[in-house]
């Protein structure tokens, strides 16, 4: 195949990669949502089978594609891995940040309410 095919595929293959990887973020937001470790291990798994099934349908379409092959395949695992790391740091920043809120907001809570404060001690 030429050259500027597999660009082409490349560039597909990192476009459904990373927009895959949004799709898991977005999985994985809702199960963190049911504070479960299971549901976040189930999570996982799915989050798991739906990349291998991106990467499996970009296999069995390599005849059918006009796209190159290896430059569809390599883009899709870039993608997906560039893309899921992405966005998980993403979310795990906005997570962190809204569990320090919420830990600051009750630790106010607390010494509002006749909690021990630092100065009483």
């Amino acid at each position: 195949m030429a050259l500027g095919t597999e660009l082409i595929g490349a560039l597909v293959g990192a476009a459904v990669g990373v927009a895959v990887g949004y799709g898991n973020m977005r999985i994985t937001k809702r199960a963190m949502r049911k504070d479960a470790a299971t549901a976040i291990m189930a999570t996982n798994m799915i989050r798991m089978l739906i990349n291998f099934a991106v990467l499996l349908v970009i296999f069995l379409l390599r005849k059918v594609s006009p796209l190159g092959f290896v430059g569809t395949l390599l883009g899709a695992a870039v993608g997906l891995s560039v893309g899921n790391i992405y966005f998980i740091v993403r979310l795990s920043r906005q997570w962190s940040e809204s569990a320090l809120a919420e830990s600051e907001k009750r630790a106010d809570g607390e010494n509002e309410s006749g909690g021990a404060s630092s100065n009483e001690i």
